[in-house]
């Protein structure tokens, strides 16, 4: 069936909640049949369970009690989580935050990004401090930043300190420069260290 035709809706019902679907035979349009002119509605609110859009363009806050403040094609879907701006920036799970910056995607619970690009971080607790191509898989864990640095999802209280290209497999385990893979469980790795004016006594 092609074009546009007006239906009147008779027992239309009530009670409808976001996330219900409703069918319309397609034998209810002129000329329709079952199942080919079958149409389909999803019931949304407009509120979104007390979420906030507060600006910008294309923004969904989906999350119940979740807050965008602005920005372009943002997606708070998480409980009361939040997103300042920038674009194309998802919070997926409770109380997570996305400060800024672009694709950069929270799916821990209560975990933040506060910039960059193309970050993620699903490691509960856990935070990614700007910088691109992060990615923070470990409960508890910390990216300040850098390039292409991860966090593996067993290593949980790890860090890595910026850099580039560090990679973290092991639990409690930091790292400091680039280039580096840890090896070991409750340790600090580091390319070189230095020390200057040590006591002598």
């Amino acid at each position: 069936m092609v074009g546009s035709v007006s239906v009147d809706i008779i027992n239309r019902g009530s009670g409808y909640k976001d996330g219900d679907v409703l069918l319309f035979n397609g034998n209810l349009f002129a000329g329709g049949t079952t199942p080919t002119d079958n149409v389909t509605f999803s019931v949304y609110s407009g509120n979104y369970g007390y979420a906030t859009v507060g600006g910008g363009r294309e923004n969904t806050g989906s999350g119940e009690y979740s807050t965008i403040s602005g920005g372009y094609e943002n997606t708070a879907s998480g409980y009361a989580s939040t997103i300042s701006g920038g674009y194309q920036n998802q919070t997926r799970c409770s109380y997570s935050t996305v400060s800024g910056g672009y694709r950069n995607t929270v799916l821990g619970r209560s975990s933040t990004i506060s910039g960059g690009y193309s970050n993620t971080v699903s490691g509960y607790y856990s935070i990614i401090n700007g910088g691109e191509f992060n990615t923070a898989l470990g409960d508890c864990s910390i990216i300040n930043g850098g390039y292409d640095n991860t966090v593996g999802n067993t290593s949980n209280n790890a860090s890595i300190l910026g850099g580039f290209s560090n990679v973290v497999t092991n639990a409690n385990a930091h790292v400091i420069g680039s280039g580096i893979s840890s090896t070991a469980d409750d340790t600090l790795h580091i390319n070189s260290l230095h020390f200057s004016n040590i006591p002598t006594s």
